[in-house]
């Protein structure tokens, strides 16, 4: 039987507009959850560099995750980044570098929180950086703010980014993908560098439905913590008609074998201390 370990792709710490007062906000409470899930690791971004400030918050997430004694070797940071033209972070070169010495494997682009344009002129010398690093970017439309939208999705410059730098890792993730699956279906056609974050994929049979034309590279796990529980995506990948080995990548070798973190790769450190374990009584039981 194929290893499988569940590596949550995007993950937000700290109080955030996206979440309703009682959701998890501290790395205990968010672990917490993931143990009760099943969820390995995960990949997190701080709510204020998100949603606010991503100078500050981009340094607060590496003080959570590391904490003042051992940390939380489970949780791995990320951070989002801006225009260059605002001066408020290094320039693209600095900060990859940053990310490279503080062992952040990924970026997000919140664009549509940011106000940052996707067009050339203004992104692409961040982009040119990090695609000669192998950086994985994440490209988000989210208007936390304006609860319940669906289909934000600039595929245009989605496109358009995986064009011009066809060796950068390009991931879109979304709060819902509503009826722009026959779009995300023609993205994936156009652009071989392009990944799917699941967790907007409601729809059934579509984790199948890439597996089978576009293979199982192309999709991430990622459970929504904290506005969704966690365990409503994880039925559906473990439920899905696919191969071991298919669900195996989805569910954390895919964003491992991306990321240019080697700590990202299985480690004593890195496990799921009171994930449940059990024996699987068919093809289509839960896995963990």
């Amino acid at each position: 039987m194929t290893p499988v370990r569940y590596f949550d792709a995007f993950c937000v710490l700290g109080r955030s507009v996206r979440a309703t007062a009682g959701l998890p906000e501290t790395p205990e409470a968010i672990l917490a959850v993931m143990d009760h899930a099943g969820v390995h690791e995960a990949l997190v971004v701080d709510s204020l560099a998100m949603e606010s400030s991503p100078v500050a918050g981009n340094e607060r997430v590496l003080a959570t995750v590391r904490g003042p004694q051992s940390g939380h070797p489970r949780l791995h940071p990320a951070w989002c980044g801006l225009m260059t033209a605002s001066r408020e972070l290094p320039p693209p070169g600095e900060l990859v570098a940053r990310m490279r010495e503080e062992g952040v494997g990924a970026l997000f682009l919140f664009h549509g929180l940011m106000d940052i344009s996707l067009a050339s002129w203004a992104i692409d010398d961040l982009l040119s950086e990090l695609a000669a690093a192998g950086v994985p970017l994440f490209i988000s439309p989210d208007r936390s703010r304006e609860r319940g939208k669906g289909d934000i999705m600039d595929w245009d410059a989605i496109l358009r980014i995986c064009h011009d730098f066809p060796e950068l890792p390009v991931v879109a993730t979304e709060p819902r993908n509503m009826t722009h699956q026959r779009t995300a279906y023609a993205a994936l056609d156009a652009a071989p560098n392009l990944r799917l974050d699941i967790s907007p994929l409601w729809r059934a049979g579509m984790i199948e439905f890439v597996c089978k034309h576009w293979g199982a590279e192309r999709l991430l796990f990622s459970a929504g913590l904290p506005a969704r529980d966690p365990a409503a995506v994880k039925m559906q990948l473990d439920w899905a008609a696919i191969a071991e080995e298919e669900l195996a990548k989805i569910a954390g070798g895919n964003l491992r074998e991306r990321s240019p973190r080697r700590s990202w790769q299985r480690s004593p450190a890195a496990t799921c201390a009171n994930c449940w374990r059990g024996t699987p009584t068919s093809p289509r039981s839960p896995r963990a």
